[in-house]
Order: C-alpha cells, then structure tokens, then sequence
C-alpha cells in the first residue's frame, strides 16, 4: 500500500466503525494518533506496537481499576469484545511479543532485518494493517448515539 492508501483505509475504517460517540482517555487518543502515523508512513514494527499498547490502553480504561497490574492477555479475556476480535488480538499480541520480548539479543538472525529493511517491512506490514484495524475496532467497540 502508499501512503496515500493507507490513509485512505483509516478515513474508510472511521467511518465505517464510528456509528456515535466513544468515550476514551487523553492517552489512549495519543497512542491512536502515533498509531496512524506510523502506519500510513510505512513505519509498520511501531504501528504494530504502538497500536497495541492503544489496544491495552482501551481495554485497561474499559475493564480495569487503578493499580491493578493485569497482564494484556487477561484484559483481552475478561473484555466483553466479540470472540473473533479477542482472537485477533491474542494473535497480534503474540506476534508483537516475538519483537517486544526478545530473550537473545546477540542472536545474528535478527540482523538481517536490518541488512534487508525490505524484507521486514513486507512481513510486518499486513500485521501492522491487522493492528490497526483491531485498534479501531475495541476503540469504538462501547459507542454511544
């Protein structure tokens, strides 16, 4: 995709999913925004992670209390989100730990994304566009008229 039609998928998603308003934190509006950039700038590894943290970010202000330290996987299960996004978003979520959560850093084999940017950018940029999507989707899941 160009920039340009990235762009245009978010317009095209807002409008298909925003039926009323949305209640959200100044935070969580932040993420979404950074999100966005990142993706119709094709920075597709950071609209991936920033949308997730956009995700857990919704879900801890719709389905948690001050203080509470739940892990995302638990938000995910204890939101009232259909059963097919809470799979998509267990799905995105394992897929962003394999890059949030490297165990070996001295390992050579993560090297050649950086030798072939090309190549990284082609595997992570459909996950990127499935974040996004899954963003919006339990961003306006609670909408009121």
């Amino acid at each position: 995709m160009t920039e340009k039609e990235r762009e245009r998928y978010l317009f095209n998603l807002d409008e298909e999913l925003l039926l009323g308003s949305v209640l959200f934190s100044a935070w969580d509006h932040f993420l979404i925004l950074d999100s966005d950039t990142a993706f119709i700038r094709g920075a597709h590894l950071a609209a991936l992670i920033t949308a997730m943290s956009g995700i857990e970010t919704q879900l801890r202000f719709d389905h948690s209390e001050p203080g509470k330290n739940l892990r995302l996987a638990q938000l995910i299960d204890m939101s009232d989100l259909s059963a097919d996004l809470k799979r998509e978003i267990h799905e995105l979520r394992r897929y962003r730990n394999r890059w949030v959560h490297v165990s070996d850093t001295w390992d050579e084999s993560l090297v050649k994304h950086m030798e072939h940017p090309e190549t990284l950018s082609a595997e992570i940029e459909p996950w990127a566009l499935r974040a996004v999507t899954a963003l919006r989707k339990t961003f306006y899941w609670h909408q009121g008229t």
